[in-house]
């Protein structure tokens, strides 16, 4: 995927979390930074902040790869606009790094099963911390809402997600890099609208950034990481392959053929004249949602970026109090 263009800030501090004093906030966080075992013996970093006069907080998950491009809050990276928001209405909030990627060991994959099954072991292990009721949510936009939509598609596996949130996201890997069997690849007269393209940037950019915590007792053996070139042949084969199949390939990445599997409440969210994740990317997601509990579309005017007109943070506010925290409002905000 090309780099997220959004406002969204992703990123969470490999480290130990202070404990942190907001005014009218008192916070909990874990101990340390968490490590979540996953596939191939690799982990998942992951950080928590939490109200401190909640036990049994819901989780805002965002499971990205950008997180070492925004390294720039404190005391810590989770202290986003998110946590900000949500924390002191009674969330808990949560950060990771995707498989391969900063702080998390493994290698990159692609979107595929590797990579699925790190985000089912995460959710999972969220969903089953003491201090949660159960329920975990996913949201973020491009790359971080595809992670959203390819964690809920594995249906059943992740009991505790609850609700997810792609926006701009891809629901379909061969159609986000081929149209109608084309390369999609430098074809717009508004560069900005394809950013910086996926696999090479991923295969040889952002996975192959070192990890940020020294202190690691891993951080050698994560360093060293970052020069295997794991799948990175195969994945730019297929990716700039000029006469595409359809193949296994393609198939292990298509999270909307398994869309009737989501269990988890959707709210998607895509831009008209978004070039760089196309439309139909969430129209055929949404469409494509035939078993989800509860779903709603939204589309606004404009290219690859978050929400920005004013009725979208009430209506993000009661789709989260109305999956995660069971208030009966119906999801939406009322009508004037």
């Amino acid at each position: 995927m090309r780099l997220w263009q959004g406002t969204y800030p992703r990123a969470a501090l490999f480290g130990l979390i202070l404990a942190l004093a907001l005014p009218g906030v008192a916070l909990t966080p874990f101990s340390r930074s968490t490590r979540v075992p996953t596939v191939g013996g690799a982990e998942i970093a992951v950080e928590v902040m939490r109200p401190a006069d909640n036990p049994d907080a819901p989780v805002i998950l965002t499971y990205s790869p950008y997180n070492t491009l925004s390294e720039t809050t404190t005391p810590n990276l989770a202290n986003d606009d998110l946590r900000q928001h949500y924390v002191p209405k009674g969330y808990a909030r949560a950060v990771a790094d995707v498989l391969g990627t900063r702080n998390s060991s493994g290698c990159w994959d692609y979107g595929g099963a590797d990579e699925q099954q790190s985000g089912v072991d995460l959710v999972n292990f969220l969903a089953a911390q003491p201090w949660t009721n159960g329920k975990v949510a996913m949201i973020g936009g491009s790359y971080d809402g595809t992670t959203a939509t390819m964690v809920a598609a594995r249906g059943e596996d992740v009991p505790g997600l609850a609700a997810i949130v792609p926006i701009a996201g891809i629901s379909r890997w061969y159609g986000y890099a081929y149209g109608d069997g084309v390369r999609y690849f430098l074809n717009s007269e508004r560069p900005t609208d394809e950013g910086i393209d996926t696999p090479l940037a991923f295969d040889f950019g952002l996975a192959r950034t070192p990890p940020t915590d020294p202190s690691d007792p891993l951080y050698a053996e994560k360093l060293a990481s970052r020069a295997n070139p794991c799948e990175s042949a195969d994945h730019a084969i297929k990716g700039y392959d000029r006469t595409p199949d359809y193949d296994d390939f393609w198939l292990e990445r298509d999270y909307r053929k398994d869309a009737a599997n989501i269990q988890a409440a959707a709210l998607v969210a895509h831009g008209w004249q978004d070039y760089n994740v196309k439309q139909e990317e969430g129209v055929d997601l949404y469409r494509a949602l035939t078993n989800s509990p509860f779903k709603r579309l939204y589309m606004w005017q404009a290219g690859h970026s978050t929400p920005g007109a004013e009725n979208w943070q009430p209506l993000l506010d009661r789709f989260f109090d109305h999956t995660l925290m069971g208030v009966d409002n119906g999801g939406t905000p009322r009508r004037r």
